[in-house]
């Protein structure tokens, strides 16, 4: 059985975080701060092995599987454009965010104007709660393990 390592990355900031705005299935695209963020974590990963080494393997990783969503699309690219050698992009449907139903696309004081009692129940219990018309926590843990299972028997790394 061979080993793999698993790196998360978050994408870099949206438009919609950068107006306070609930994002979910939106597709608002990175703002400059984002774009300057995944540069800064696409060197990062690229030059691993010098200064301060990460907890990954050495060399180029096999594939970027990412959401097929803006932000994220373009933080990968970022990635993988970063990396010495050619990597793969791989948009994947299962990793794209979870759904925050009729809380997408809304200001924080909109939704807190309108759900304040199904956003205190969120907030305090995530598990057990979510926006109306969304996804669960477990919905979305399901979901993501499907689009997962596929990639288990990869190598992380050349």
């Amino acid at each position: 059985m061979s080993s793999a390592t698993l790196a998360l990355i978050r994408h870099g900031e949206s438009t919609y975080a950068a107006e306070g705005r609930f994002q979910g299935r939106h597709d608002p695209p990175l703002t400059a701060l984002g774009e300057r963020q995944a540069a800064l974590v696409a060197a990062r990963l690229a030059d691993r092995d010098a200064g301060t080494p990460l907890p990954l393997p050495t060399g180029p990783p096999l594939g970027v599987w990412h959401s097929p969503l803006r932000r994220a699309a373009q933080t990968a690219l970022a990635v993988a454009d970063a990396q010495a050698a050619p990597v793969p992009l791989h948009p994947t449907a299962g990793f794209t965010e979870i759904a925050q139903g009729e809380w997408e696309g809304q200001l924080l004081p909109d939704v807190k104007a309108r759900w304040s009692s199904e956003l205190e129940a969120w907030r305090r219990q995530p598990m057990q709660s979510h926006a109306p018309g969304g996804e669960s926590l477990a919905e979305a843990g399901q979901r993501i393990r499907q689009a997962r299972s596929p990639y288990r028997r990869w190598s992380c790394c050349r």
